[in-house]
């Protein structure tokens, strides 16, 4: 078979009911122990959702330890009560460290990606992160400030032209939605980039063309697909209170009028819920084609000197490689939209309706899903990585990263 279309799924083998022993166990030690067992808890739960997931018969590994992660932990708590009491007491002094942060949040990321790549394997093999700190310095901050420079700017120029000619107004808003769509779909396309290049699997290296384009695309699909079902809600709303004769016999005092209120009131819940439900299938229709993008731009290709380079060559920008196709293997992603919208809508459904006792089978079915329609292309039995050992050992960076629920990622 052709080495390029030999698919290898990744299978998930989790289960509902021995995950919730797990569960259950985390939760009940970190109340007792007034969160120090959170630590534990972490690890055991990376442990069993590695372990579990499989590739041509073999699972990942996390090596994280209990105390690495509470020592992270115990400083990430530092820092928000810090941030929180500094904001409340004394408002300037908190602002700085707030805008302190706001300049660390590149580090953060950086740390999160560094250490969760160190402390993942496959193999025996570990992943690494090599992305500079350097770079995604310039592609978050450097690329989000030039986006949030030119959004202003647009609003500003079209502010003004608003003024010289008004008829053109919407013209304007079409204008400062275009300028939004671009900036951001170019400091997205930018992080994305960074990320898969930046990986490594021991003498392996991820390379991922993601292009610009692709996302000013998928968003301006998205924005004309929002804007669409605003204005049928905005219609449809506007309609059951004020079509009609409704609002002139409810003036007039009809007692009818009410019940035909009250009958338009349940319509409107429907109405209302049927948009929520289109925001999530929106936001899954971004997610899902994001995802399938970047999994299907992006391969894995041999490259022994990877582990050859001097310590002085790791501290600068990771160069490109001459990608030879001998054992090189491609990513594949084919989630679907209504599939993973459905699933996101259901596990909803499904922790609130348990008072969140569903939440370890919410999670199970997640993963599960998301490796069904995740495969590996190429032969796995060439697949023999040469690794080294990660100096990255500190997790504070990654615990403050999770405490402000930071990261990158496609899931």
């Amino acid at each position: 078979m052709n080495n390029a279309l030999k698919a290898n799924s990744v299978q998930f083998n989790g289960k509902g009911g021995e995950y919730f022993g797990i569960w259950i166990v985390n939760i009940l030690l970190s109340v007792v122990t007034l969160g120090i067992y959170s630590a534990w808890a972490k690890v055991r739960t990376k442990r069993y959702f590695y372990g579990n997931t499989v590739i041509d018969g073999d699972n990942f590994e996390y090596h994280a330890t209990p105390w690495q992660i509470l020592k992270g932990r115990i400083v990430a708590l530092f820092v928000v009560l810090l941030l929180a009491l500094t904001m409340n007491i004394v408002p300037v002094i908190g602002g700085v460290l707030l805008l302190v942060f706001y300049l660390m949040m590149p580090w953060l990321l950086w740390s999160n990606a560094r250490f969760d790549a160190a402390m993942t394997s496959f193999r025996n093999v570990h992943f690494r992160f090599v992305g500079t700190l350097g770079g995604i310095y310039r592609t978050l901050l450097g690329r989000g400030l030039v986006a949030t420079v030119a959004i202003v700017a647009a609003m500003m120029v079209f502010a003004i032209l608003t003024q010289i000619i008004p008829s053109l107004t919407i013209v304007y808003v079409i204008g400062v939605v275009l300028v939004c769509v671009m900036a951001n779909a170019w400091v997205m396309a930018g992080m994305i980039h960074y990320t898969v290049n930046g990986q490594r699997y021991g003498d392996y290296q991820f390379k991922g063309d993601i292009q610009t384009r692709f996302f000013i695309k998928l968003y301006l699909k998205a924005v004309g697909l929002g804007l669409l079902s605003l204005i049928v809600f905005l219609a449809v709303t506007f309609y059951l209170f004020f079509g009609g004769s409704l609002l002139t016999r409810l003036v007039s005092g009809d007692s009818f009028a009410i019940l035909e209120l009250m009958h338009s009131t349940a319509l409107l819940v429907m109405v209302w819920l049927a948009a929520m439900i289109t925001s999530v299938a929106i936001s899954a229709y971004v997610h899902t084609r994001s995802r399938n993008y970047a999994f299907t731009q992006t391969a894995l290709y041999h490259q022994p000197e990877l582990n050859q380079i001097s310590d002085a060559d790791k501290k600068e920008e990771p160069k490109e490689c001459d990608l030879s196709p001998v054992h090189s293997f491609a990513l594949r992603s084919d989630l679907p939209v209504w599939g993973y919208t459905w699933l996101l809508i259901s596990n909803f459904l499904l922790v609130i309706f348990s008072l969140g006792l569903a939440r370890p089978w919410t999670l199970i079915r997640h993963s599960r899903y998301l490796a069904e329609y995740t495969s590996v292309l190429g032969d796995m039995s060439m697949l023999a990585a040469v690794g080294d050992n990660s100096d990255v050992r500190s997790a504070i960076g990654d615990e403050i990263a999770e405490a402000y629920d930071l990261g990158f990622g496609l899931g």
